[in-house]
């Protein structure tokens, strides 16, 4: 596996979790678009 390989899944995984601690935050919440 390359590393940049291995950064690119990193990072996925991480985006991935913070869409999803965000999506579970109460709407009410201004959305950052």
């Amino acid at each position: 596996m390359h590393f940049g390989d291995y950064l690119n899944t990193k990072f996925i995984i991480i985006h991935q979790l913070l869409k999803d601690c965000l999506a579970a935050r109460p709407q009410s919440l201004p959305s950052q678009k």
